[in-house]
């Protein structure tokens, strides 16, 4: 049936999608990302961070004990501690953030809708929540839980894996079990955000298949489309344009192919191409006016064909004469004058009588 929306969106239908904000949902996989990157951060710079807290305190509470321990000092101490614990979480966050736009940029091909961004009271209706819960939020507790449950076991096996070694640190320094605390912790995020990453793709994948299944269109709107943007002027402009530019290109290539170029010194050129072997009569192969013209007789000169110059003929064969179309009979005679010319300075014997 027509009706049914079996068809691919066409690109002004997905066009029209994006400029109402509507781009296909990769919640999981931008969050998967998310996570990776922060692991990333998280692994690469919690040594050097601790590190920096740890000197920040001794630096601090060194000079507490001094009788000479003043205000301004506490006040150079703390802006301390508070530069060593809280630039590096900044720095992070600000990593994060660039790394969260660029992804969600990504996943929805450089999409950016501000009107999405407004608000929505009619998210508030309690019953269209309530729809909402039932038929969306359901299936997404469901895989959280899932998920949530994966996630808890590997961090279980893992942690059984390491019992014998987690049992000893109660006779280890506080720094040696730190790190192997630490080690731990950065094993099972690694692998946490793995997990995440896969569900993300796979999510990614249903998602974009679920964003074009909901645009798909029957076969009626797509003829109405057709129809629609045939009859639009800015397309066909586009066409008109596209046509003129094509027509230009070859023409351009059609001039050293030509016999004589008839010109109006400045203002016009006609090229014609005659050949008595293959050829009934002469024909336009090329013209222009002002640019187009100096750009014909440039490429004349290029390639060593004849210009003659014959201002009130090449007016008269660029206004009625169209590219690619032969010669009127009016004009015979005129042109027979000029190829005469044109054999005669190259040199052919056969001149068409």
């Amino acid at each position: 049936m027509s009706g049914e929306r079996t068809e691919k969106p066409t690109q002004q239908k997905l066009k029209q999608a994006r400029d109402k904000g509507q781009f296909p949902a990769a919640k999981e996989l931008v969050n998967a990302l998310q996570f990776l990157v922060l692991v990333f951060l998280i692994t690469r710079s919690a040594q050097v961070w601790f590190t920096d807290i740890e000197r920040g305190f001794q630096a601090a509470l060194r000079p507490a004990f001094r009788a000479e321990w003043t205000a301004s000092d506490l006040i150079h101490y703390s802006q301390g501690l508070v530069v060593s614990a809280f630039l590096p979480l900044g720095i992070t966050a600000a990593l994060l953030f660039i790394a969260t736009v660029a992804f969600q940029m990504g996943v929805t091909n450089f999409g950016l809708h501000l009107g999405a961004l407004a608000p929505d009271f009619s998210r508030l209706n309690p019953l269209s929540r309530l729809k909402q819960i039932t038929k969306q939020n359901l299936p997404q507790a469901l895989q959280a839980l899932v998920l949530m449950l994966l996630l808890l076991w590997i961090v279980h096996s893992m942690a059984m894996a390491q019992l014998p070694t987690l049992l000893t640190l109660t006779l280890s320094s506080a720094r040696t079990a730190l790190g192997v605390l630490g080690e731990l912790l950065a094993s099972v995020l690694w692998k946490s955000a793995i997990v995440l990453l896969f569900v993300g793709l796979v999510q990614g994948f249903r998602q974009r298949m679920s964003y074009e299944k909901g645009l798909r269109m029957s076969k009626e709107e797509i003829r109405r489309e057709m129809k629609d943007s045939d009859g639009d002027p800015h397309i066909k402009a586009r066409v008109r344009r596209l046509r003129r530019e094509l027509l230009r290109k070859r023409m351009m290539q059609d001039v050293p192919t030509a016999t004589a170029i008839i010109v109006n010194p400045t203002h016009y050129a006609v090229a014609i191409r005659y050949d008595p072997k293959t050829m009934a009569s002469p024909k336009v192969v090329a013209k222009g006016r002002n640019y187009l013209a100096a750009r014909i007789r440039e490429i004349a000169r290029e390639h060593n064909v004849m210009i003659v110059e014959n201002p009130p003929l090449a007016r008269a064969l660029y206004g009625s004469v169209e590219v690619g179309q032969d010669i009127p009979p009016d004009f015979y005679r005129a042109i027979a004058e000029v190829l005469a010319y044109v054999y005669r300075i190259s040199g052919h014997r056969n001149i068409p009588g």
